[in-house]
């Protein structure tokens, strides 16, 4: 057996002392977070918590944002005040020199920060957290008739609201709450974003009311599609008169029925015409639905190009829309209750018709000229067959913002 060198000694010494000078850290560090050390909390800088911005300090943000107070002897810090309010505080996100905190939310704005240790020490910072802008994040429905009520979904709908049509017209809120306002739409309402004001900010939204942009078809006309493969057209009870009728008693998987499918295609069309300019991450498709009824069949939908055939086996990325699948997996019996307005990235068309594959990419929309749906596929049950009844109608490729 070798003899340990002195040098090799002196490295297991170093390393015993170093790891009890650690574990009396570790202690010290916990003593003074339950008990303080009778020092204050010293605030640096706050910052936002994006690694981009991890140098820029910030004086203000509004509440519900995620903040970093970078300092030090932060580990004793028990309670923040954000004026009168005190925030949640995560021990995992507290330590010497950082505390990660979301500002908690008031309907008063608050321009201090305080900190409190575990001793009591009291820090004080100017800090102005403030209520946010309205969020809007869409509508029940983007096709609602002259004076019917429209519904804006979204966040920090704080009264008094006003809501403000794209040609000025101020409209009438019949109810408001905090993620809902619900307003009766003016006779000749024009279609165009909508303008959203409280007394903390106003926004404009993102999606259009009676949006027109990137519409493929309105099913008004004769020359929508193809007098193949589709299903009816018909306006009864319309959101915006003719719409794509889907309507079969009894629909099992893999089934094909005409009945089931519809489509727009270009050559009958307007012509050999891009379905959409951009590229397909930077994109949605948008329509409005009535479901009726509808279970455990998807409806899969594809963009095909000109000179390729009604085919669900080609190589372009599909969606299989499953409003009838719950999150625990369960199945349900699809309604809406009326129509409402679907918004379906392009980014998740990335399977195929057996979806065995998720990475398909649809890429650069103006590769595309037709658009194609059709209920079709397996089922959870393939025993079992289902009525189905759906309305489609305003197909249209959008601007997406992922926010």
């Amino acid at each position: 057996m070798k003899r340990i060198s002195i040098f090799r000694r002196l490295v297991i010494y170093v390393l015993i002392i170093s790891g009890a000078a650690m574990s009396f850290t570790s202690c010290s560090e916990d003593y003074i977070r339950d008990h303080g050390n009778g020092k204050p909390a010293v605030i640096d800088y706050v910052r936002v918590c994006d690694p981009a911005k991890a140098d820029s300090a910030i004086y203000e943000a509004q509440m519900l944002s995620i903040i970093a107070i970078v300092g030090s002897n932060l580990q004793s810090v028990k309670t923040i005040l954000f004026g009168e309010t005190e925030a949640a505080l995560n021990t995992s996100l507290v330590c010497s020199h950082a505390i990660i905190v979301t500002i908690p939310f008031s309907l008063k704005p608050s321009y201090n920060m305080r900190l409190i240790t575990a001793d009591y020490k009291i820090t004080d910072y100017p800090f102005h957290a403030f209520i946010p802008a309205p969020a809007l994040d869409g509508m029940l429905c983007e096709y609602v008739a002259d004076g019917e009520t429209a519904v804006i979904k979204g966040n920090y709908f704080y009264t008094p609201v006003t809501v403000t049509m794209a040609d000025g017209t101020e409209v009438e809120v019949v109810d408001c709450s905090t993620t809902e306002i619900h307003f009766k739409v003016p006779t000749g309402a024009s279609e165009g974003p909508i303008t959203v004001t409280t007394s903390y900010g106003t926004t404009t939204s993102d999606f259009h009311f009676r949006d027109t942009r990137g519409l493929i078809t309105d099913f008004r006309t004769l020359e929508w599609g193809n007098s193949y493969k589709k299903g009816a057209v018909s306006d009864v009870d319309g959101v915006d008169g003719n719409y794509l009728l889907l309507e079969a008693p009894a629909a099992g998987a893999w089934v094909w029925n005409n009945a089931l499918s519809g489509c727009y295609w270009a050559k009958d069309g307007r012509g050999i015409e891009p379905i959409a300019e951009g590229l397909s991450d930077t994109l949605a498709l948008k329509f409005e639905a009535n479901i009726i009824q509808w279970s455990d069949i998807p409806m899969i939908i594809w963009f095909k190009k000109s000179n390729e055939e009604f085919s669900v086996d080609d190589n372009n990325a599909q969606h299989h829309w499953k409003p009838w699948l719950m999150e625990d997996g369960s199945i349900t019996n699809a309604t809406t209750n009326g129509w409402r307005t679907v918004l379906i990235p392009l980014s998740l068309f990335n399977t195929n018709k057996e979806e065995t594959s998720s990475e398909r990419i649809l890429g650069d929309m103006s590769q595309y000229t037709d658009f194609n749906l059709m209920i079709f596929g397996a089922q959870t049950d393939a025993t079992k067959k289902y009525p189905v009844e759906i309305r489609i109608d305003n197909p249209r490729i959008v601007p997406y913002h992922n926010h």
